[in-house]
């Protein structure tokens, strides 16, 4: 017995203005994509 999935994965890296992030979250998840991480950095200059 052979068990066979054919599972894709697209990985999309997005920036959102601070303070923004919980409604860019949301907008992704909406379209029904998974935050697997999320990373706080400084802005760049």
């Amino acid at each position: 017995m052979t068990n066979s999935t054919n599972t894709n994965y697209e990985l999309k890296t997005i920036r959102a203005v601070r303070g923004m992030e919980d409604r860019a979250v949301k907008k992704w998840q909406a379209d029904g994509w998974q935050v697997v991480s999320q990373e706080r950095g400084a802005l760049d200059p």
